[in-house]
């Protein structure tokens, strides 16, 4: 029988835990084992000091069990998806490729055209940094979220309060940062960036009943708001979907209280006052933070008007590439320029690089359907699906709280970003602002997609070792 008291048969299991953000969870748990043991040798008559040498006992030898334990609290690397990351990342730059190589004007085969645009194009640059950002996420404990979340959450708004100031006071929107069309490249990476510090936010908030649930509530309407003054009318669909489900997920757990009904009738009514309040502000002082091709858009979704006609004619010229024999493939080759036809303006000359550009940043898709055929590009479709199945199951199998909202928010970040690009391509609606994970051309996006990966695999490999 061992003579060791609890704290220093504690110390001699935890000493055994080579992960020191577990040891602590380890205890816990142990002691929490201990004390209910002995409260079971209290009721059978044993004095406290007897119930208590006799529960330790009953725990076995501390090293033995330290070494057990520490083959079960350990970081845990989860190899298939990061190997499902890495062959759709390589998917993805071989069909950038195949764009490249079949398009009008570009004379290279596929492998030439893979080596320009990794080695030239900047790519190349872009993925090795976002993949070392992966990696980076992934060994950090994701936990500090919790203490860091609402603050960042609240500096990430400055630049959009500083837009809005401005438009108010001097009538003229000032952004912080470069501009690419009319867009400020840091409010749109801020945008892309918000879902996991929104979702530590309401992390932050729980056990904070009502109060919690307006704040959390409020925030969101915050976000979404800046999003439209951006104006960038996409991304705040995507964050208000996304914060919705989460708002939703955490009333149902009972963050903020255990009637759960009740809750989720606050929780509407104050997504109903924020609603109400952002129509006020938004179209405040006769459409002042809305232009007209926003409400020109609103207006053709609803009464389903042709808005675009790129998609066309990026689909003309993958059926063109397919054959090589055809006119408008080689007059495209000499000229430099492609005929499209404008729905406002007739029949019209457009550059064959603007048109490439929209092939492979924001008609991908449609342009793979044209040219391979609609089997190849289920296929592909097919692949990305089972992809971002995989991410959701590996979410939804989390059963830290933190760690189970962060990977929700993600995977439904990018799971919607997906839909609503993929709704682009098959005339749904106009170019908004969305990317396909992974396969849409852009350095900024490329990046974001491996931060959201590296959330998602840094939760997973921290599984054993969070305290819930």
């Amino acid at each position: 029988m061992y003579a060791l008291d609890r704290q220093e048969y504690l110390k001699s299991l935890t000493e055994q835990i080579r992960t020191k953000r577990a040891r602590t969870m380890v205890a816990e748990e142990v002691e929490a084992h201990i004390e209910d043991q002995k409260q079971d040798f209290m009721a059978h008559g044993l004095g406290e000091e007897e119930a208590e040498s006799m529960a330790v006992v009953e725990m076995g030898d501390p090293v033995e069990a330290g070494v057990k334990l520490d083959r079960v609290h350990r970081p845990k690397m989860e190899w298939t998806v990061l190997m499902a990351i890495l062959v759709i990342s390589i998917m993805g730059l071989i069909l950038q490729a195949v764009v490249t190589s079949s398009f009008p004007t570009m004379n290279m085969s596929t492998l030439e055209a893979f080596k320009d645009n990794f080695l030239y194009g900047g790519i190349w640059s872009a993925m090795l940094i976002g993949i070392a950002v992966m990696l980076g996420i992934c060994y950090l404990d994701y936990s500090i979220l919790v203490k860091w979340s609402f603050p960042i959450w609240a500096v990430m708004q400055i630049p959009a309060v500083f837009s809005i100031v401005s438009k108010i006071f001097f009538d003229e929107t000032m952004w912080i940062g470069p501009m690419v069309n009319g867009r400020s490249i840091v409010q749109m990476l801020l945008s892309y960036l918000i879902i996991p510090f929104y979702a530590g936010t309401i992390y932050h908030f729980r056990r904070k009943g009502t109060k919690g649930l307006i704040i959390s509530t409020v925030c969101l309407g915050i976000s979404v708001l800046t999003d439209l003054m951006i104006p960038f009318m996409s991304s705040a669909v995507v964050t208000g979907i996304t914060g919705l489900v989460l708002l939703h997920v955490a009333v149902c757990k009972g963050w903020f209280g255990d009637n759960k009904k009740k809750f989720l009738t606050r929780m509407c009514g104050v997504i109903g006052i924020c609603l109400i309040l952002m129509s006020g502000i938004t179209f405040w002082g006769n459409g002042r933070f809305v232009t007209d091709y926003q409400v020109h858009r609103l207006e053709a979704l609803i009464t389903g008007e042709h808005w675009d006609y790129t998609r066309g004619a990026v689909a003309d010229v993958a059926n063109a590439a397919k054959d090589s024999n055809s006119s408008k493939w080689h007059e495209s080759q000499s000229s430099g320029k492609i005929e499209v036809t404008d729905p406002y303006n007739g029949a019209t000359e457009v550059e064959a690089v603007t048109l490439y550009n929209y092939a492979r940043n924001d008609y991908i898709w449609t342009y793979l359907f044209h040219y391979f055929g609609n089997v190849k590009g289920v296929f592909l479709v097919v692949v990305f699906a089972v992809f971002m199945a995989l991410l959701l199951r590996m979410a939804v199998k989390q059963k830290n709280r933190l760690g189970y909202m962060l990977s929700i928010g993600c995977v439904i970040f990018l799971i919607l970003q997906s839909l609503f690009y993929i709704g682009v391509n098959v005339g749904l609606y106009p170019i908004s602002g969305n990317y396909m994970p992974f396969l849409s051309h852009g350095n900024m996006t490329m990046m974001i997609t491996y931060f959201y990966m590296g959330i998602l695999l840094s939760v997973y490999r921290n599984s054993n070792i969070v305290k819930n």
